[in-house]
């Protein structure tokens, strides 16, 4: 089950789609796209758009992109970014979502409004033990690990696999 995706509360939310929606090729989107989010999970995001040629910009409301990539695999999504001409913006708060664009605030303090016929949602993911929680005490042996025990990124979830893995 490991993790849900977070939708920022915000007017217009119920508007979007999800990053991993798009990633896995279950939803269409139109030429002009929004994505928030400007972690690893947004920006491969918008390269994946921004390959299939269409208009991408990303918000991120910190002063980093892909700020919880290696430093290797940042360096070339940026460069790929940069190469396919996506519209990259930190320091920028989204702050509501209407049926044709997004508005959002820079560092500022100014309101800016963004064309967008389909905005994506890449803010996060939080854990969902709900699986783990229907199985306690129904199994001999229950170990929660990764995402569901907030383990977030690929290195930790693997840590803990391999830990509990020598437990065993």
């Amino acid at each position: 089950t490991g993790a849900k995706s977070v939708v920022l509360p915000i007017e217009g939310a119920d508007k979007t789609v999800l990053a991993k929606d798009v990633l896995l090729g279950n939803v269409k989107t139109g030429k002009n796209v929004v994505v928030i989010g400007g972690g690893s999970t947004g920006c491969e995001t918008a390269e994946k758009l921004a390959m299939d040629k269409k208009n991408v910009t990303v918000l991120e409301l910190t002063d980093k992109l892909a700020a919880n990539t290696g430093k290797t695999a940042q360096t070339v999504l940026m460069g790929h970014l940069k190469g396919y001409g996506a519209n990259l913006l930190t320091e920028c708060k989204a702050e509501k979502i209407t049926r044709d664009s997004v508005v959002y605030t820079d560092k500022d303090g100014k309101q800016h409004k963004l064309k967008a016929d389909t905005v994506v949602m890449a803010v996060g993911e939080k854990p969902d033990a709900s699986l783990y929680e229907s199985l306690k005490g129904k199994v001999k042996e229950l170990y929660n690990i990764g995402d569901s025990n907030g383990g977030a990124i690929l290195p930790n979830a693997v840590y803990e696999g391999y830990t509990v893995g020598n437990q065993i």
